[in-house]
């Protein structure tokens, strides 16, 4: 079912509902389809697909999206949800239908450049088995995960990002 999703979801913002079999199913939000969707996505997946207009700034799903393991300075925060708030569900609604229905595999295997991907060991939203991937799909990638970090490692230690950051590209001029 999960491979339906964004083709339901993109049909459910045209029309209220379908003929199956000889009975009507209700696209609309919180309707059949979307209870048979929702038991099939994970819990984040679950959160943005729940997002509905006026999107509330401490929402479950942004304060996953902005946590930090260590702490930031929270006015600098909600001034980022407040901004993530104010986009329509509707757009985050599509972010996740284009991360469910993407799939970079082979063009990340044709990437020859080095890539350094950078992802908090506490990550709730991309955890390990997301870096793991990344390292497997690019050819020569390099995975730092900054021990007891969380999604927003360039927020809660922008130094240690910027001295890695740092080292690759003195690493990839020199090469």
């Amino acid at each position: 079912m999960r491979e339906y999703a964004p083709a339901i979801h993109a049909h459910q913002r045209r029309e209220r509902g379908i003929a199956v079999g000889g009975e009507k199913v209700d696209l609309s939000p919180g309707g059949e389809i979307e209870d048979l969707v929702m038991k099939e996505c994970t819990a984040d997946e679950r959160a943005i697909r729940s997002l509905r207009d006026p999107i509330d700034p401490s929402v479950g799903f942004l304060r996953e999206w902005y946590a930090c393991a260590v702490p930031v300075d929270p006015d600098f925060l909600m001034k980022l949800k407040v901004d993530a708030a104010a986009m329509p569900a509707a757009i985050w609604h599509g972010i996740l239908e284009g991360f469910a229905s993407t799939d970079l595999t082979q063009n990340a295997v044709q990437i020859t450049a080095p890539v350094l991907c950078i992802g908090g060991s506490s990550d709730p939203l991309f955890g390990l088995s997301h870096r793991q991937a990344l390292s497997r799909a690019f050819k020569s990638a390099r995975s730092i995960a900054p021990e007891g970090h969380g999604h927003n490692p360039h927020w809660e230690a922008p130094q240690l990002v910027a001295k890695h950051l740092l080292s690759f590209l003195s690493e990839i001029r020199g090469s």
